[in-house]
């Protein structure tokens, strides 16, 4: 390949443009979560927008001991395990308290520990004062 000016000013441009673009992806959201900055030409990262929205990060105690839903419900693993089992959603909370309280049998007491995630931010849905077994 034959190194001219004019080659050597397009590799250049090339690059400039590269490293500018890498830059703006990479510093854009600092721009206004670190800076503070205000244009609406620069969005900020959110880190639930989409997909994560209504998935909940649940714990289970019964009777003072932690819960493994998995084994409880039959599956020697979380990967083993079905997806709505796996993934927790704000709609089957009410469905998967009721699968693990007839595995359990009755009488029991199962606490629920369980925070969901809104486009705010994750929100507190049962901060295990409750029986769950008893509704």
């Amino acid at each position: 390949m034959d190194e001219t000016p004019a080659t050597n000013l397009v590799l250049g441009l090339r690059a400039a443009v590269f490293v500018s673009v890498a830059a703006f992806v990479a510093l854009g959201p600092a721009y206004r979560q670190v800076w503070g900055g205000s244009s609406e030409l620069v969005r900020a990262w959110r880190m639930f927008r989409g997909n994560a929205v209504g998935v909940c990060d649940v714990r289970y105690v019964a009777d003072g001991a932690p819960v493994d839903r998995f084994a409880l419900l039959g599956h020697p693993s979380w990967s083993a395990a079905p997806l709505e089992v796996r993934r927790v959603m704000v709609k089957s909370l009410p469905a998967t308290n009721r699968s693990l309280c007839e595995a359990l049998g009755p009488g029991t007491d199962l606490r629920l520990t369980a925070r969901c995630a809104t486009q705010d931010g994750w929100v507190t849905r049962s901060a295990g004062a409750d029986n769950v077994c008893r509704r």
